[in-house]
């Protein structure tokens, strides 16, 4: 496995996130990290803000990691449950909340940086 590489995290700051970007970290890697928002709590990394489920903030967000150098990673942590609720009973808003949150937003994050970034192509969208 390769050291020192530059990671993006996607969901850097919840506890998963955290959690993820703290093992990149003690590994020796450079961490570029998306959150919504960081609520003053941004871990000694480079701490961007985007909503991940908009394509235009998602492509500004990678363009701004990439403006640091190639990202030999992506790492997509992102994510949400609107659990207590039996799917025949889940309104059509929340269950497309979650798959925005959850699905489209790993879409886009590899869509912007396979877009912006022509060197991630050959390395198969892990």
């Amino acid at each position: 496995m390769q050291l020192n590489m530059h990671v993006l995290i996607t969901g850097a700051n919840g506890g998963l996130g955290e959690a993820v970007t703290q093992a990149f970290l003690d590994r020796g890697d450079r961490v570029t990290g998306i959150a919504l928002s960081w609520n003053g709590k941004a871990p000694p990394i480079l701490a961007l803000e985007a909503d991940m489920t908009s394509a235009d903030a998602c492509a500004r967000a990678v363009e701004q990691a990439l403006a640091t150098g190639p990202i030999e990673a992506l790492i997509h942590v992102i994510g949400a449950f609107a659990g207590g609720t039996p799917v025949a009973g889940t309104d059509d808003e929340t269950w497309d909340r979650m798959m925005n949150l959850n699905l489209r937003s790993a879409f886009l994050a590899f869509r912007a940086l396979n877009d912006a970034d022509r060197s991630y192509r050959g390395n198969g969208g892990r």
